[in-house]
């Protein structure tokens, strides 16, 4: 916000119409919401794809980042029992 000149509790009526453009400006640049969901999740279906390892646990919603398994997968299969957790998107 400072780069842009805008008090912190000011509201978006109050700003100027060159500052609403500068802000557009630098939001159509960033990745933001679905466009960075859509990002991960193509991240890892291409690790799916190539049969990575970290494709593989992903596959099997088990940890990714090297937890140990043996109470973790059983939360995991509990969660996703209940409906707790999506399961993952099959690759064609």
């Amino acid at each position: 916000m400072a780069r842009f000149h805008i008090h912190p509790t000011s509201t978006v009526g109050e700003l100027a119409t060159r500052q609403v453009l500068d802000l557009t400006g630098a939001l159509s640049n960033m990745k933001i919401e679905n466009d960075l969901k859509r990002e991960i999740l193509d991240n890892i279906k291409r690790l799916k794809t190539t049969g990575t390892y970290r494709g593989r646990r992903h596959a099997l919603n088990l940890p990714v980042r090297g937890q140990n398994t043996r109470s973790q997968v059983c939360d995991v299969e509990e969660s996703i029992q209940y409906g707790y957790l999506p399961l993952t998107l099959d690759v064609d």
